[in-house]
């Protein structure tokens, strides 16, 4: 069976996997306190909070999405991505310009960066841009 490699990746708003995150483990919290941590970081629409069948079929996804990142413990390896990156972040994100830059480490070829003015959910203002940047790298 032949695997075959992506040629791009893109990340959108997280630093490089080895730099070691402040765990707040927030998906172990009661629903209501989970949600209204989630709610606090912004980008999720408040009609989500409003609906209680909304919010069955999407909490158990977002809570899910927590518990992977607030589990996950980087392991070193010697062979880098051999693939280029784009890394988009917002330019208001509370993420460090070199912990966007250390992505470098874990790749073998070209990292591209695009900041955008915005914050964690600069996506939600700049689709087009962003639809651009991806349409114009997969097309080269």
């Amino acid at each position: 069976m032949c695997i075959k490699e992506p040629k791009d990746i893109f990340f959108s708003g997280y630093r490089a996997p080895s730099i070691i995150r402040q765990k707040e483990n927030i998906y172990t919290l009661p629903d209501y306190d989970f949600m209204k941590k989630v709610m606090n970081l912004g980008g999720t629409p408040k009609e989500l909070m409003k609906s209680q069948k909304l919010l069955e079929m999407f909490i158990l996804i977002i809570r899910n999405d927590f518990k992977i990142l607030e589990n996950y413990k980087y392991k070193e390896r010697k062979n880098k991505m051999e693939c280029n990156v784009s890394v988009l972040n917002g330019k208001q994100d509370d993420i460090k310009l070199e912990e966007i830059l250390a992505w470098k480490n874990h790749v073998s070829k070209e990292v591209k960066i695009y900041n955008f003015e915005g914050n964690h959910f600069f996506i939600n203002t700049n689709v087009e841009k962003i639809t651009n940047i991806i349409n114009n790298t997969l097309t080269y």
